[in-house]
């Protein structure tokens, strides 16, 4: 309201005139719902045509997948191949579309590392309908967050705001290319800040939205009406595959932070603390259940028990956001953490390490993609300390052997598979020998399962 009548006092020079008080009464006898209405719309109007020059789309060709290729292609047979008459799946290229925003006049811009995920070619037109080939400078897959580089100079570029002065129930608008339509701008309300737990991404707090978000509308800005990017538009929640009134943002904030190292590092390392810790009850504090060996919480001196009460003076009680802000953070961050240990209530600092890259191995005897398992998973995904290696990828033949993406492989014919190494000298002995033994940590509990192999 107070935005309202400061634009109709300058609307109005006559109101200027006029007595302070004499003024906002005036301002307040004109502000009819209908005068109102047209403010706002200007007020759209105006933040539209800031930020439209510099929202682009973008259009890749990539690889088929196998089960879009052909139903029948389990194993990428030649002889599966010529017997259903089906292509070769590796010929084939798959084009899709999404959104971005220039960031820097140079042409770097941003988007979703969905939309540009194993890309062969990606092509970005601008508001002005010229085209250019785009490079990939850096992306993260856990947070959704990719950084592009098209060969352009002297841009309109837009600029970040603060997504943590958004408010809920804010005007906002969404700018991109839904279903390919270009240059769209829908508007809504904030309608929810620091929605996780959606299974969108691997680390969640995003803005929630009623302003229309489809398919195409991926990698654009969701802006304030000053024209700032407070959000990038991410996924949306739908029954049809269609707009139902909810979409997903990621705060700028987080998206700064992550262009930031992709820029300079052209990769992004989350931030690692070390503990897993649980909520509490009465929703004071985090309880510390677990202290990694070696980790930053153990350096710093925090025990098994402690209540983590605030870090960095921000008030912590929530799993989801803890992990997140961590994460964030990223590696050589310093944290300083309240907690209390018994009745005292003591403070240390926490310097952050990068979380472990882990190592992947193709498994081709039983079509499983492995991976080691790292200190964050066990935080993440609250999982018991068992060694082994994580499926991330897993072939029919290997589904209906029970042996799926997040089934943990322990051992190989009684013996450990500590790490992607290991499990690729047991699972080269097992297929010599014929016959395999495995012991899987699937969904909370142990199982064994036998595999003739020929």
């Amino acid at each position: 309201m107070r935005k309202l009548i400061l634009l109709a006092l300058l609307l109005c020079p006559a109101l200027l005139a006029a007595d302070i008080g004499d003024g906002f009464a005036a301002a307040a006898e004109i502000s009819t719902p209908k005068q109102m209405s047209k403010m706002l719309g200007k007020a759209f109007a105006e933040a539209a045509k800031k930020v439209k020059p510099a929202v682009v789309y973008i259009e890749t060709l990539s690889p088929v997948a196998p089960s879009a290729a052909n139903p029948f292609d389990f194993f990428n047979d030649e002889f599966t191949r010529r017997f259903f008459n089906l292509p070769n799946r590796t010929d084939e290229l798959a084009k899709a579309m999404g959104s971005g925003f220039i960031i820097a006049a140079n042409g770097l811009l941003v988007t979703n590392a969905h939309v540009v995920k194993n890309a062969k070619t990606i092509t970005v037109k601008l508001a002005d309908g010229s085209e250019f080939s785009a490079a990939v400078v850096g992306d993260d897959e856990k947070n959704d967050v990719a950084l592009l580089k098209i060969d352009a100079q002297n841009l309109p570029f837009l600029e970040f705001g603060d997504s943590d002065q958004i408010e809920v129930g804010e005007w906002v608008l969404a700018i991109g290319s839904p279903f390919g339509l270009t240059q769209t701008v829908t508007s809504g309300i904030v309608s929810a800040k620091g929605r996780n737990s959606t299974g969108i991404s691997e680390y969640e707090d995003f803005i929630q939205t009623d302003a229309a978000i489809n398919p195409g509308n991926s990698g654009g800005p969701l802006v304030n009406l000053d024209g700032e990017v407070v959000g990038l538009n991410t996924a949306i929640f739908s029954r049809t595959g269609g707009y139902m009134g909810i979409g997903f943002s990621i705060p700028s904030n987080a998206v700064g932070l992550i262009v930031k190292q992709l820029r300079e590092h052209g990769e992004f390392t989350p931030g690692y603390f070390g503990a897993i810790v649980a909520e509490r009850l009465d929703k004071i504090g985090l309880h510390i259940e677990q202290i990694i060996k070696d980790s930053p919480a153990e350096a710093a001196g925090l025990r098994i028990g402690d209540v983590i009460l605030s870090v960095n003076d921000r008030p912590v009680n929530d799993i989801y956001n803890f992990n997140y802000v961590v994460s964030l953070a990223g590696a050589e961050a310093k944290f300083t953490v309240v907690f209390r240990r018994g009745e005292r209530t003591q403070t240390c600092e926490v310097v952050l390490a990068g979380q472990q890259k882990a190592n992947f191995y193709q498994d081709e005897v039983l079509g499983l993609t492995v991976r080691d398992l790292t200190s964050e998973d066990y935080i993440q995904h609250r999982l018991p300390l068992i060694k082994g290696v994580l499926v991330v990828d897993a072939s029919p033949m290997a589904l209906m052997l029970g042996i799926r993406p997040g089934t943990i492989i322990s051992e190989i014919n009684r013996e450990p598979a500590v790490n992607t190494q290991r499990y690729r000298e047991l699972i080269g002995a097992a297929k010599r020998r014929g016959a395999t033994d495995f012991l899987l940590y699937d969904n909370g509990r142990l199982k064994r399962v036998q595999v003739r192999m020929r």
